[in-house]
């Protein structure tokens, strides 16, 4: 039931999302992947619809997201994949979401290296084999080593709302955004000038 109501719901407003992702692009002078960056765009839209009829609570960070926060456009920064994280007790709701959309994992692993991870990892990488989408479902921020459970729920505070293709969606507060660019440039060894530049906006 739950698999048609959403199947649905997202036919109907299908058009409606990639008019007005279609809008945030117009005019904005962008540099290379505009194309890839719109349609991940409406892939997002789509994963963050799924995830809500499971009954998860996804909240979309870096991609789309920081680049309307950042930049007010959707095509001035670059990104590759999306990344979305749920709270762990909501990781199978939002891991079923996902393959309801056709996104399969990268790594097969079976259930008990499915479980080690939830416990060792951070985050599952899936891949949609129809349109190439990449997104990485995450539960938490960083490495367990690197991390603390008391400090998880953290990430969930003063979130902020965007606005994607029409589409109001919830993001890192300001302070955690901060927080997790600094975390996420210093494991990479701040490997892109990009990186930085998140920073200035």
């Amino acid at each position: 039931q739950n698999d048609a109501n959403f199947q649905s719901s997202l036919d109907f407003q299908n058009q409606k999302i990639a008019d007005a992702v279609n809008r945030q692009f117009q005019g904005m002078g962008a540099y290379g992947g505009t194309d890839y960056a719109k349609a991940l765009t409406g892939e997002l839209v789509d994963a963050v619809h799924a995830m809500t009829a499971f009954g998860a609570d996804p909240m979309p960070f870096k991609g789309p997201t920081l680049a309307i926060l950042a930049y007010g456009s959707l095509s001035i920064r670059q990104y590759e994949d999306l990344d979305i994280l749920v709270r762990r007790p909501e990781v199978d709701r939002a891991r079923k979401a996902l393959l309801s959309l056709g996104y399969r994992p990268v790594a097969a692993y079976s259930e008990s290296q499915r479980a080690s991870i939830r416990l060792s990892g951070h985050h599952e990488q899936f891949v949609n084999p129809a349109t190439d989408a990449a997104i990485e479902l995450h539960w938490s921020l960083n490495n367990r080593s690197l991390t603390h459970d008391s400090f998880e729920h953290r990430w969930w505070e003063n979130r902020q709302s965007v606005s994607i293709g029409g589409v109001e969606m919830h993001t890192l507060g300001v302070e955690q955004m901060l927080l997790y660019l600094c975390m996420h440039g210093g494991k990479h060894s701040w490997g892109r000038l990009s990186w930085l530049c998140d920073f200035q906006r």
